[in-house]
């Protein structure tokens, strides 16, 4: 008895079977494309705002009033600390809140063009860095960074206020602004005062 030999597979089953493998060849790139970086899974996850408004994360509030870009510091008193230096003073005007426990700011970052710049511990104290603020009490204040020439260049930047018990699955305040176009000769360092409000 002739046994009939085994059909090959129709035009149409070939098209299925080609559609089916292409689908999941999309389904693949796309949940490549969408995950998370490694990176993104291990920092914390950012909150972010612009200048002006109140940006809140689980442990703090942020409000960032305005940005001085200035070859030198001014702190207001005698006996202050030089200044100068080859590069520029990022001066960041802050308001901001530790909002479950008393807590350090001296984490907090600049980041700009791919660099991150901690802030500087220059001023007198209470200074932005040093101050450890009582929950729920609302600080002014300058955060000062010391920065080269060329990373003014970025054009943009971002702050990151960051209390040192931070986490990677906890979150962060990040304000993101524009950089002044012109150096001052001079920025005016504000020492942290109470705040009545945000404004």
């Amino acid at each position: 008895m002739n046994e009939r030999p085994p059909r090959s597979p129709s035009r149409r089953g070939r098209l299925i079977a080609a559609g089916a493998a292409a689908s999941l060849l999309v389904v693949a790139a796309l949940a490549t494309v969408t995950a998370p970086s490694e990176d993104e899974i291990q920092t914390p996850l950012k909150i972010t705002g612009a200048i002006g408004e109140t940006v809140a994360s689980r442990q703090t509030e942020l409000v960032v009033h305005g940005v001085t870009v200035a070859e030198e510091l001014a702190f207001g008193e005698a006996g202050a600390p030089p200044s100068e230096t080859t590069g520029a003073w990022v001066v960041v005007d802050v308001t901001t809140v530790c909002r479950l426990t008393s807590c350090s700011f001296a984490r907090s970052e600049l980041r700009m063009g791919g660099r991150s710049f901690a802030a500087a511990t220059i001023a007198p104290l209470p200074s932005f860095v040093a101050q450890a603020p009582s929950p729920g009490l609302r600080y002014r204040s300058s955060a000062l960074f010391e920065v080269p020439r060329d990373a003014l260049q970025a054009g943009t930047a971002e702050f990151v206020l960051q209390i040192s018990e931070t986490t990677a699955l906890d979150s962060v305040a990040v304000v993101r602004f524009d950089l002044p176009t012109d150096v001052s000769p001079t920025a005016e360092v504000r020492a942290p005062e109470l705040a009545r409000d945000a404004s």
